[in-house]
């Protein structure tokens, strides 16, 4: 089964948004080290993804690594049950116009995979998979009272980065 996935761009963006966490993350969130590069990606992150930390699994993937906003967007590293590594950034949710299907969406998020697609091709099943369960998890977490950072849709960011968005290192 594939996933359609939606248009990223590459490209470098030097500028990080993103603050000081003011609290930390349950101690069975993880291990230490993990729940520190957590909260490293700024308060807004942390209080969105809440025990969603390095080392969570969501659903047969890992989650690696969060990052502060780039360019509207948050940046998530999850790991393939093979260990294969690979990006989603979490934007806001669109209008069904903006060309490009996400790969999750919930009433104000939507998750793209980074893959360089252009929404025309299947999605590695793994990555999809993994992309659509970190969504349903975020979801949850908005529908129980988790702040929603400013976030951009697809379309605002195409329009405002033209030459292209950070793609973090995996």
């Amino acid at each position: 089964m594939g996933v359609a996935v939606g248009v990223l761009f590459t490209g470098a963006l030097s500028r990080l948004f993103g603050g000081q966490p003011e609290k930390a993350l349950p101690p069975h969130a993880g291990d230490l080290a993990a729940r520190q590069r957590a909260l490293s990606a700024g308060r807004e992150v942390t209080e969105l993804f809440g025990e969603i930390v390095p080392g969570t699994q969501v659903g047969s993937c890992t989650v690696r690594s969060l990052h502060a906003r780039v360019a509207g967007a948050i940046p998530v590293v999850l790991a393939t049950s093979a260990g294969a590594t690979f990006q989603v950034d979490v934007m806001r949710r669109g209008c069904e116009d903006d060309g490009v299907k996400c790969v999750a969406s919930s009433a104000s998020l939507a998750v793209y995979v980074c893959n360089g697609g252009d929404g025309a091709h299947a999605t590695d099943e793994e990555q999809g998979l993994g992309a659509m369960a970190l969504g349903a998890a975020l979801a949850a977490r908005v529908a129980n009272g988790a702040p929603v950072p400013p976030l951009l849709t697809l379309r605002e960011r195409a329009e405002r980065f033209p030459t292209g968005v950070l793609r973090v290192r995996v």
